[in-house]
């Protein structure tokens, strides 16, 4: 599960360069040479979007998201294996749940035929950001509880 998530942020990181490097290139070409490139932003938003759901894959991995951490004061530790393991399970629940939804409306968008407006791609290719993010955060949730349950006591 950590080569995965390592990938992940990888990804992440790349995406972020892309993201970076096509904002500098519109920001010459429209402010240097008066000539703006309109596929640019479209394709730094739909690379962003996909950098944010990669990334919040290995960050819930990671354990990186949301938390209450005071709970980890009061609580003995098998109480707080517990919590663990039901937070994981409730992410993980939510992240089929919101692949099952991405999914029907990325075959949605297929049967449509919608195009984005600058790079006249398929709009099922931005939207599939979401499905494929959800699907990443699901293998991870199922790794967590994993990890869970085979943790040694004390570590």
């Amino acid at each position: 599960m950590r080569k995965i998530a390592d990938m992940e942020e990888w990804a992440a990181a790349v995406l972020l360069i892309a993201v970076s490097l096509l904002t500098l290139l519109q920001v010459i070409m429209r402010y240097f040479f008066s000539l703006p490139l309109p596929w640019v932003e479209e394709a730094a938003r739909y690379l962003m979007i996909f950098m944010i759901f990669i990334a919040s894959a290995a960050a819930l991995y990671r354990k990186e998201h949301l938390n209450i951490e005071i709970l980890d004061f009061f609580l003995s530790d098998k109480n707080l294996k517990v919590l663990s393991i039901f937070h994981q399970i409730i992410v993980t629940l939510f992240t089929a749940v919101l692949a099952y939804v991405a999914y029907q409306f990325v075959m949605m968008q297929i049967e449509i035929g919608q195009k984005s407006p600058a790079l006249q791609l398929p709009m099922a290719a931005p939207m599939s950001a979401v499905f494929i993010g959800a699907i990443l955060m699901m293998i991870s949730g199922i790794g967590s509880i994993y990890m869970i349950f085979t943790a040694k006591k004390g570590g």
